[in-house]
């Protein structure tokens, strides 16, 4: 199963903040098995607990790694229970975190970019292994065993939990998206792509929003529609929250006028 490297580069995703040791943990268990590792932090600020903010972030970062790398996200609030822990290969970079949605989007877009089916398989836990840090106890170990080449038996399987990225749904001069994330600036990214839509118009309690071509377009203290660097219509305002400036959250159901 050991793919050839140029690096072995490792992403790490997970709700646990800065302020315990919990991420410089996983690195050091890492560095000890695999000193030439190169580990890349992508976010620890996931609010806890929140998978779904960390399959977005994993989702829009991955791509952008080398095809080989490993990409390890760990928001568990049932660590220690009866939910599988992953290792899921594709074309486009290797996955490793609990059943629990978290790699869901970035594997189905991986799959969709490839045309084939990822490889899902669950990873067993060592007798003995304390049923609370599974990212530094369970995931990372068995990193360190996969990037040094050793013998891996592990169980395939063919179902994990995956809802896959939420689409858009098409209606007769509109299409019906979800406020997918919003951001540290109060962006709301829409779960709908400039190609499914060219010329949108929202309109937000009785406010009609435009396509402006960058933040500073659009005029102080009103929001616009801007094509974002995930390749996703967002809601944004200039130098402002539009989140606050709109009253609009994370969920919310918002209608795209076809102009």
């Amino acid at each position: 199963m050991k793919m050839n490297f140029m690096k072995d580069i490792v992403t790490l995703t997970t709700d646990f903040g800065l302020e315990d040791s919990y991420v410089a943990e996983m690195k050091g268990v890492l560095l000890e098995l695999r000193p030439q590792a190169e580990v890349v932090d992508i976010t620890h600020s996931i609010p806890s607990f929140d998978k779904e903010a960390a399959r977005f972030q994993l989702w829009r970062s991955y791509r952008w790694f080398p095809k080989q790398t490993c990409h390890l996200a760990i928001v568990d609030p049932g660590v220690g229970g009866n939910r599988k822990n992953l290792f899921i290969q594709t074309d486009f970079g290797n996955f490793l975190g609990p059943d629990n949605g978290v790699l869901d989007w970035a594997v189905s877009d991986a799959e969709k970019r490839s045309q084939k089916a990822a490889l899902v398989y669950e990873l067993p836990v060592p007798e003995g292994i304390p049923p609370t840090f599974y990212g530094r106890d369970v995931f990372i170990p068995f990193l360190g065993q996969f990037l040094t080449g050793h013998p891996l038996r592990l169980n395939r399987i063919e179902a994990f939990q995956c809802k896959g990225f939420p689409e858009s749904k098409k209606l007769k001069k509109a299409f019906k998206c979800q406020v997918i994330h919003v951001d540290k600036f109060g962006n709301g990214v829409l779960g709908i792509s400039p190609y499914e839509i060219s010329k949108p118009q929202l309109i937000w309690k009785k406010k009609k929003l435009g396509i402006f071509s960058h933040y500073q377009a659009i005029p102080k203290g009103k929001a616009g529609l801007v094509a974002g660097s995930h390749g996703l219509w967002e809601i944004a305002a200039s130098s402002a929250s539009a989140s606050k400036l709109l009253g609009f959250k994370k969920g919310d159901e918002v209608n795209l006028q076809v102009l």
